[in-house]
């Protein structure tokens, strides 16, 4: 029931009072295929490995194991419980007579794929590739198998090729045959597909010129993403102007308030009417500063919203189903 199992003994067994016995539970045939196993873990040398295949009704359970190979003992591991029909790869030894060497190779440059604009988003999707060869030397005076284990990496996908043998949730295993005194490679190429978003209000011309010179952009669409950035740098113009006069009136505001503060210090005192009369003149003069100011600043910010909205209209009007 559920993980727990059991062994019945087929035949009776009597133990006697004050005895022992080694009982046989299994003694059964088992599907054992010999290979070297390779992993980046595992360095430069292999190990030696028996692909398992649990043939009987019964789960193996967990322990150590014993290889024998021509009656002749090669090694011991470990291994984790095996259900019945459960395929295990189990390592036991280092493989002296194997090495394996890998490197990556050139392939293409990442390359966009497709391109996708619309509601103001731009998404554009990028291919890269990556391939690596695996070398594998062989000094046995037999031809050997090899697995080789190839990191699973999410986001990225097999290309045409080699294909695996057993895929697990880490590693994909290519299982490689490689002769006596003889070297043979291994190709694996992979692709992942990247996308990437960009706000076309937050473009800038140093984009667009790379994105044109990567060909990505029609010239139709450069023209007008190259438009939106000359409308978006009107908006902040203006913005400027308005952020400007903005701090005019607040130093304004600021030398009123000392004004004001000192008109309180003089009073009483001999110098009070000429500087009186002198702070009224100039609290006028910035009062109608202040005006102008506010008006101006109420112009700029009509003029900054009707400018927001046709860059918005731009915005949306722009739309692209691929490249």
């Amino acid at each position: 029931m559920g993980d727990l199992f059991e062994y019945r003994l087929k035949e009776p067994v009597t133990i006697r009072k004050n005895q022992s016995a080694l009982v046989p539970i299994i003694n059964g045939q088992v599907e054992a295929e010999r290979v070297s196993l390779w992993s980046a873990s595992t360095g430069a040398r292999p190990r030696s490995a028996v692909w398992l295949t649990n043939t009987t009704p019964y789960t193996l359970d967990g322990g150590a194991f014993s290889v024998l190979e021509d009656a002749t003992f090669t090694g011991e591991g470990l291994m984790d419980s095996v259900k019945p029909g459960e395929k295990r790869l189990l390592s036991y030894a280092s493989d002296l007579a194997l090495l394996v060497d890998w490197k990556p190779e050139t392939t293409a440059p990442e390359r966009v794929t497709n391109l996708r604009i619309a509601r103001g988003m731009m998404i554009i999707q990028r291919e890269l590739h990556e391939k690596r060869v695996y070398s594998v030397r062989n000094e046995d005076s037999k031809t050997r198998t090899v697995v080789i284990e190839h990191p699973n990496r999410a986001g990225w996908k097999l290309q045409a090729g080699a294909k695996p043998d057993e895929t697990t949730p880490g590693n994909y295993r290519f299982r490689l045959p490689v002769g006596s005194k003889a070297t043979a490679t291994l190709a694996v190429e992979e692709v992942r597909v990247m996308d990437t978003t960009y706000q076309v209000s937050n473009l800038n011309s140093d984009q667009i010129a790379m994105f044109a010179q990567q060909q990505t952009l029609t010239p139709e669409l450069e023209q007008s993403l190259r438009a939106v950035v000359v409308k978006k740098g009107e908006v902040s113009a203006v913005g400027s102007e308005i952020a400007e006069r903005t701090r005019e009136s607040e130093q304004i505001f600021r030398d009123q308030e000392r004004l004001r503060e000192n008109l309180k210090a003089l009073k009483g005192s001999a110098e009070e009417k000429t500087l009186v009369t002198r702070y009224t003149r100039q609290l006028d003069e910035q009062e109608t500063r202040l005006e102008v100011l506010k008006r101006e600043i109420g112009e700029r910010e009509t003029r900054r919203a009707k400018l927001q909205s046709e860059l918005d209209a731009m915005v949306l009007a722009i739309v692209y189903g691929g490249k």
